[in-house]
């Protein structure tokens, strides 16, 4: 059994690319119109830490995650940008949530913590089934409101502390 923990990872890693092919999301641009360098490369390179226990693994992602929502709060992508940071964010984190679901013995509230980053990513970024007009009146409601993390996601936070 021990030998096909990794098959089953190295599967699972696999098949996650294929879990957007049913995405009714507009596709974003490309081009001069598309992503630019610097915010790209905000989540695209965000990768799941390797090392640390699986408490270390998540507060080191969140806290790099933390980074590019305060960034995107300061200054809102366009929705073509914000589709693909969601998308990024999501990738990373659904990786994490696939090793998490390999430990053993597997932490529950690991899991609870990442359902609420996704939350997270649902109030920044919006529905992924969203269109531009409701991305416009999302980035309009919280106009000249400062980031305030622990208070916008307490329940991620209250989690986060309870973390073993």
């Amino acid at each position: 059994m021990p030998r096909t923990r990794p098959l089953l990872a190295l599967a699972l890693a696999a098949l996650l690319p294929l879990a957007a092919c049913g995405d009714d999301r507009p596709a974003a641009a490309s081009g001069a119109g598309g992503v630019p360098g610097a915010r790209a490369a905000g989540a695209s390179k965000l990768a799941m830490p390797e090392t640390g226990t699986p408490t270390e693994r998540v507060r080191t992602l969140w806290q790099r995650t933390e980074q590019i929502l305060a960034a995107d709060w300061a200054s809102p992508p366009s929705f073509a940008q914000a589709r693909a940071q969601d998308d990024a964010l999501r990738e990373v984190w659904i990786s994490m949530q696939v090793w998490l679901s390999l430990e053993k013995p597997r932490p529950e509230l690991h899991q609870e913590v990442i359902q609420e980053v996704f939350s997270a990513l649902r109030q920044l970024y919006g529905s992924s089934y969203e269109d531009e007009a409701k991305y416009a009146e999302l980035v309009a409601s919280r106009r000249g409101r400062e980031w305030q993390p622990r208070r916008s996601f307490s329940f991620l936070y209250e989690k986060l502390d309870r973390l073993p």
